[in-house]
């Protein structure tokens, strides 16, 4: 049983990831700059990035406090699906900007709650 949810979560997060210590405005400028580097047209909507040219397919992503997680699942079929993903990775590696990391706060907090509940 467990092996089953465990292959079915490899299908369903096939093409998604996640990248920390970003906000959705930084990913989504990388993106798009990625995007009309290679001629593709597109429109940036609150949470997806819809591809004009490849039948509207879209790039979703989303935000939780300092990750953002993007699925590319609708544009893998794509020829080039894979040397976006791994520019967008490669670039955002690059940037010199990163933001606080609220989660590692985040976590800190919850132990020392715990602690301090547990003494």
């Amino acid at each position: 049983m467990l092996t089953c949810l465990f292959i079915l979560d490899i299908v369903i997060n096939r093409h998604k990831f996640t990248l920390t210590n970003v906000n959705a405005q930084m990913v989504t400028s990388v993106l798009t700059g990625i995007l009309k580097e290679k001629n593709i047209s597109c429109e940036k909507y609150e949470k997806k990035i819809i591809l004009n040219n490849y039948n509207n397919m879209e790039i979703r992503y989303v935000q939780w406090l300092n990750s953002v997680d993007i699925d590319f699942n609708h544009i893998k079929k794509i020829p080039f699906f894979k040397e976006i993903e791994e520019e967008l990775s490669n670039r955002i590696k690059k940037l010199e900007l990163m933001i606080f990391p609220y989660s590692g706060l985040f976590y800190l907090v919850v132990g020392i709650i715990i602690m301090i509940v547990v003494l």
